[in-house]
């Protein structure tokens, strides 16, 4: 599910070749998951969930960003 979901935002991981020897499959998607979700707070395309974060009683916005 995870490769599907990366694939349609463009990121096609199909020979994943040394990482996916020296680290398990599913901790390469999940770095390629956070570099994609990185990439679009740093364009400011990303969105927070919830929109807008929740306010916790110290006064510190929560939420993630996608």
């Amino acid at each position: 599910m995870r490769r599907g979901l990366l694939a349609e935002a463009g990121i096609v991981l199909a020979d994943l070749g040394p990482a996916g020897l020296r680290a398990g499959v599913d901790d390469v998607l999940d770095a390629a998951a956070v570099a994609w979700s990185a990439r679009r707070v740093g364009l400011g395309t990303a969105i927070a969930r919830p929109d807008p974060p929740e306010i916790f009683a110290d006064g510190i916005a929560c939420a993630v960003w996608t």
